[in-house]
C-alpha cells in the first residue's frame, strides 16, 4: 500500500491512478487536489 507521499509519487510515475484512493484515505486534508 501507498504510506507516503514519496511512493505515491512514484506510482503516479507508474500509471497507477488507484493511488489517489489509498493516500486519500490517509492524509485526506493534506493531498492538495492537484494530486
Amino acid at each position: 500500500m501507498i504510506c507516503t507521499l514519496q511512493e505515491a509519487m512514484v506510482a503516479l510515475k507508474e500509471g497507477k491512478q488507484h493511488w489517489r484512493d489509498v493516500v486519500a484515505e490517509k492524509v485526506e486534508p493534506k493531498l492538495p487536489e492537484k494530486y
